[in-house]
């Protein structure tokens, strides 16, 4: 039981690393990734946690090669769990060449 809520509390963490980036980038730019992804995929940022390859898409549209930057911030606010087996998955799908 201990286990399954310190997961929950790891994978909010996580979700919150990816907002607090998209969110730090502007409301209107939040809006503007938010949207494209549920036009493209009918789904929403959180969904992301589990399909990075959905938020890369939208940010390589909207931002071209500055969508870089932006990985590498979700990157930096993972913190110490960025070297978590989830995490190392999520940032090397977010950075996979197409």
């Amino acid at each position: 039981m201990l286990e399954d809520s310190n997961r929950d509390f790891r994978r909010v963490m996580r979700s919150m690393a990816v907002y607090l980036t998209l969110l730090d980038l502007g409301m209107r730019d939040f809006e503007k990734i938010r949207k494209k992804i549920y036009e493209y995929y009918g789904r929403t940022i959180s969904d992301c946690y589990n399909h990075p390859e959905y938020l890369k898409t939208v940010l390589e549209e909207i931002y071209g090669h500055k969508a870089r930057e932006i990985i590498n911030t979700i990157e930096e606010n993972l913190g110490k769990d960025s070297k978590s087996i989830w995490a190392t998955n999520f940032i090397e799908k977010l950075n996979k060449k197409k």
